[in-house]
């Protein structure tokens, strides 16, 4: 079976333009005379945000493609996550939103579950670049390198993975 992904990336800092466009469930964008739609966080609406699970619901029921977030956790791991604090996803105040992804380590990030949303039943947790490439097998990947602590090395970390999956 021949896997067939293309891969867009939208780094903040590099393209700024490109930065205004408003959030919603589903993004568009245009392939020939042909609308494709693209899952913004996986359909954060209809299941837990930025996680594989979501994803794959998101391709089982028609999207074309999926847009996700990319951060750097302190040891170096590529994570699926969109804020710049860690605790929305998992349920915590706004008071307790203290800590950047950036300071934690992926073994601290991942040890919370996030609150499931729509048909989740619960216990996802955050999930690494390498676990969505070698999970997903077609359709657009939409890749957000978001602004933060080592943005040089999250984006030099993002193309030395994305070189790991020569099939992408």
């Amino acid at each position: 079976m021949k896997v067939a992904f293309n891969i867009i990336f939208l780094a903040v800092a590099v393209l700024p333009s490109l930065t205004c466009a408003p959030a919603a469930s589903a993004q568009t964008t245009l392939r020939g005379n042909r609308t494709q739609v693209i899952a913004h966080r996986g359909g954060a609406r209809e299941s837990t945000e930025n996680t594989i699970a979501a994803f794959e619901r998101a391709i089982k029921i028609g999207a074309e493609g999926i847009e996700t977030d990319l951060r750097l956790t302190r040891d170096g791991v590529i994570v699926l996550y969109h804020d710049d604090r860690f605790g929305r996803v998992e349920g915590l105040a706004p008071a307790q939103r203290t800590r950047s992804i950036s300071e934690m380590s992926y073994a601290e990030l991942s040890a919370q579950t996030l609150v499931p949303v729509g048909e989740d039943t619960g216990g996802r947790r955050v999930p690494t670049l390498r676990e969505l490439l070698s999970t997903l097998k077609s359709g657009w990947l939409n890749l957000e390198i978001k602004r933060g602590a080592r943005f040089d090395d999250l984006v030099d970390k993002t193309v030395s993975t994305l070189r790991e999956f020569p099939q992408l």
